[in-house]
């Protein structure tokens, strides 16, 4: 087996064990509340000030409409090196995904 196609053989097999892992294989929904089923509802969250893992950050918030505590597990991040590059970003999204502001835009 030549070099080229040793290492496109491990570059087949670590796509394939990619493809097995749960964590790529989860389903993402809209940002609904569990309870009320009410999309992109105005939440609630209170910093924790703890520390861990950016890839197991969990938010814990409270749905303004039905007033239940959830959790969110985000799956995919979109990073910025400064604050004023969030709102563009947030444009893009709500553009893309359709989810606007719930209908709290003026």
């Amino acid at each position: 087996m030549s070099k080229l196609e040793e290492t496109l053989n491990r570059i087949a097999v670590a796509c394939e064990r990619m493809a097995e892992d749960p964590v790529i294989q989860m389903e993402t929904g809209p940002p609904a509340c569990p309870h009320c089923d009410r999309i992109n509802p105005v939440i609630k969250v209170e910093e924790s000030g703890g520390t861990g893992l950016m890839a197991e950050f969990v938010i814990q918030a409270k749905c303004e409409h039905c007033g239940k505590v959830f959790y969110a597990l985000p799956v995919q991040y979109h990073i910025a090196t400064r604050v004023s590059q969030i709102p563009e970003m947030l444009e893009a999204r709500k553009e893309i995904a359709g989810y606007g502001n719930n209908g709290t835009e003026q």
